[in-house]
């Protein structure tokens, strides 16, 4: 009986760290796609001196893996954005003033409907650069 119930723990214990782990193999994906989006946005905006507002691709997003064609959108594709596979996260790039863009992947990892948001900024400058502004912001990245 002891044993059984030293397994059963054990067991609960390996379920959520696998659980996690999964999570964040699933999160690897909004990673290189923000990485993408944002540099899209860099050469969108020295080519035209503004930014390029898209999406959103498959938001709300889904807890299975979604084929999302982006090429469909013109937007996507003049930010040169394209996924191959199918997507865990819906992505978007928001306009949020004339010299910053807000690129996001927003995912339900678990399908609780709790969602997670991914997001990076681009500054646009008045010389026609633009840059990306620090690291990923992750909001409940797991959920």
């Amino acid at each position: 009986m002891i044993v059984t119930a030293a397994i059963a723990i054990l067991s609960s214990i390996a379920f959520t760290g696998f659980v996690n782990y999964q999570n964040r193999a699933k999160a690897s994906e909004v990673m290189v796609a923000l990485s993408k989006i944002t540099q899209g946005e860099v050469a969108y905006y020295q080519k035209n001196q503004e930014f390029l507002e898209a999406g959103p691709t498959n938001i709300p997003p889904s807890s299975n893996r979604v084929a999302a064609d982006f090429s469909l959108d013109p937007r996507w594709r003049m930010l040169s954005f394209e996924f191959a596979d199918a997507v865990y996260f819906g992505y978007q790039a928001v306009i949020a003033s004339a010299t910053e863009v807000s690129c996001q992947g927003v995912g339900d990892l678990d399908g609780d409907g709790n969602t997670s948001l991914f997001q990076r900024t681009v500054l646009g400058a008045s010389a026609g650069n633009a840059e990306i502004i620090g690291g990923v912001f992750m909001f409940d990245e797991l959920e």
